[in-house]
């Protein structure tokens, strides 16, 4: 895993639990309770996107294989 992903999870990690721990204590710092109920979920749905936009790059990145014929034959398959 690279090393500014795991920074950036810690970081949300942290931006998350602080921002629900004010939630739970009414500290809304000025965001009002719906403003800091965000900045409690938000950095999870950044995360998902981060990590999944990251998937897909990396698996579109990747070329599929083929299967010699042999393979495929050995199995049932029959090329035309």
């Amino acid at each position: 895993m690279p090393t500014t992903l795991r920074w950036g999870t810690s970081l949300m990690g942290v931006t998350a639990i602080t921002a629900f721990a004010l939630f739970l204590s009414h500290h809304y710092l000025g965001l009002g309770m719906g403003g800091m109920e965000r900045a409690a979920a938000f950095p999870l749905l950044f995360w998902a996107l981060i990590v999944g936009v990251r998937g897909v790059i990396r698996r579109a990145g990747r070329t599929p294989e083929a299967m010699p014929a042999e393979c495929l034959s050995r199995v049932g398959w029959e090329l035309w």
